[in-house]
């Protein structure tokens, strides 16, 4: 018999195979956060996204990768009953922002920095997810690294407000 990229071992039971670079990429692109939670119009997320060489091969990291991400408001990442979906009009222009990150050659980290628009309006919590759609000569290395949740502290929603407010009063507590 014949082995494609592998050898036969000595028995006629036996094979030794490795699976090396079957999509041609030798890098992998993933992401983190700097910082998780923002204020409109006063602090950003800041997206932290690498690249790291498969098996130590650092001639991989010679050539510049390119990564698109885009922003993503699907409803679903709301989990808790005082959160809410994001929407364009948190953004700068009302806009979703997408765009794209570039490695150049040697670099391991880049930095993405998204600061929410003060929209002006009281509300709760609200929530919206990064997510890498595509990368030049790299994979992803796992589903859970494509994409990070973050959230959006209103700035105009002080203890003063929940206190007096009839929109937001839940009741008064006395001990």
């Amino acid at each position: 018999a014949n082995a494609v990229n592998g050898a036969i071992g000595p028995a006629a039971d036996s094979a030794d195979t490795r699976v090396t670079d079957e999509d041609g990429f030798r890098l992998d692109v993933g992401m983190g956060f700097q910082t998780a939670f923002a204020t409109e119009g006063v602090s950003p997320v800041v997206v932290q996204v690498w690249r790291s060489a498969r098996d130590g091969d650092t001639a991989a990291l010679a050539s510049a990768t390119t990564v698109n991400w885009t922003v993503d408001l699907s409803p679903g990442y709301a989990t808790v009953g005082l959160e809410q979906a994001a929407s364009a009009a948190d953004f700068p222009g009302g806009v979703l922002p997408t765009g794209t990150l570039t490695f150049a050659a040697g670099e391991t980290m880049a930095y993405l920095t998204l600061t929410p628009f003060d929209d002006g309006v009281v509300e709760w919590t609200e929530d919206f997810q990064v997510r890498l759609t595509s990368a030049s000569n790299a994979n992803f290395l796992a589903v859970g690294n494509s994409f990070r949740r973050f959230q959006i502290f209103d700035n105009e929603l002080t203890a003063d407000y929940l206190a007096t407010s009839t929109a937001f009063n839940i009741g008064s507590f006395s001990s």
